[in-house]
């Protein structure tokens, strides 16, 4: 879905970066064109690795609620679901296994 954005992107990127003299923008300038362009260049990558920093910061941040949501402590995978940034989650799992706990922390 997103790869004809990207395939664009790549183009301008390597358009642009061609097109301009490395003494024609200001240093500070060039840095952030440089950034932009690292950041087309390794986007899924980057997206992933502030992913699970986020989680990993989340699982952390919110353990002591997740300790105390129900009076089961909550497993790491319903950790994960709860803490985890998409907009619809699908949650199947046996009866009694905490279905209801992991909605009630999300």
């Amino acid at each position: 879905m997103l790869q004809p954005f990207f395939e664009r992107a790549s183009n301008i990127m390597e358009e642009l970066s061609a097109a301009i003299p490395g003494d024609a923008i200001a240093y500070k300038k060039r840095q952030l064109l440089n950034k932009a362009i690292a950041f087309q260049e390794n986007a899924r990558s980057m997206r992933k690795d502030a992913a699970e920093r986020f989680i990993a910061s989340e699982l952390d941040e919110m353990k002591e609620f997740f300790d105390g949501i129900d009076s089961n402590l909550l497993t790491l995978e319903q950790r994960l679901a709860v803490v985890s940034e998409e907009d619809e989650i699908l949650v199947l799992a046996s009866a009694a296994s905490g279905k209801t706990s992991v909605c009630l922390a999300s």
